[in-house]
């Protein structure tokens, strides 16, 4: 089985630090005055910050990532936005509702911004756009878009899968097993075990707090 290359919190950090640089210019830069040809590479450029943002903080595959349509992503003008995994985009038919966290959440509603100053896309509209406004990216550009940005952003390419075990491993030290599974839908917790993983810093909190309990304190 590949080796995973998952993110440590201070590379979680500095991924999202790049999502907002890379946001924030592109806010700066875009709006109907923007020649064409610009306007499609900062639309490019967004479609790379959202890969990794709906891998990174979602856990979602390369597949579902296609799928995903803005007639999916509900609540981005509450407080709670959530996706919903279509059952025809989700593997072995594992549909499931994610709430977004409140960077993923703000990701996407600046992006719909962004988009609606040129294409104003319609809820069949794909999240992350391919060569073409209306058509999704397919699976192979998605893995090179996270490829590309995080070797940007982390000078150390990784890839959507690395960034959906850094998701299962984050989630699983706030929460137990059986919700990750869910997040990630697997139909076997044989599966998410597989995308969980120890680091050192698990690790040495793990002893740290056995060290407390032990100790007569």
């Amino acid at each position: 089985m590949q080796t995973r290359l998952i993110l440590t919190p201070d590379e979680t950090v500095l991924l999202w630090a790049a999502i907002e640089c890379r946001l924030k210019h592109i806010e700066s830069l875009f709006g109907p005055h923007l020649p064409l040809f610009w306007r499609k590479e900062h639309v490019k450029s967004l479609a790379m910050s959202l890969t990794c943002g709906l891998a990174l903080d979602a856990g979602l595959r390369p597949c579902e990532i296609a799928g995903l349509s803005w007639g999916f992503v509900q609540g981005l003008d509450t407080d709670l936005a959530y996706l919903n995994v279509a059952v025809e985009t989700a593997k072995r038919g594992s549909a499931r509702q994610l709430t977004c966290s409140s960077r993923l959440a703000d990701l996407l509603r600046r992006a719909l911004v962004i988009y609606s100053q040129w294409l104003k896309p319609e809820s069949s509209w794909p999240v992350v756009v391919g060569h073409q406004p209306r058509l999704p990216a397919c699976t192979r550009t998605l893995q090179r878009y996270a490829t590309e940005f995080t070797t940007l952003a982390l000078t150390t390419p990784r890839t959507i899968y690395d960034l959906r075990h850094t998701f299962a491993t984050n989630l699983l030290r706030v929460t137990n097993t059986r919700v990750v599974q869910h997040a990630l839908g697997h139909k076997k917790l044989s599966s998410t075990q597989v995308y969980t993983h120890v680091q050192s810093c698990d690790l040495a909190e793990a002893i740290s707090r056995m060290e407390s309990s032990t100790n007569g304190d």
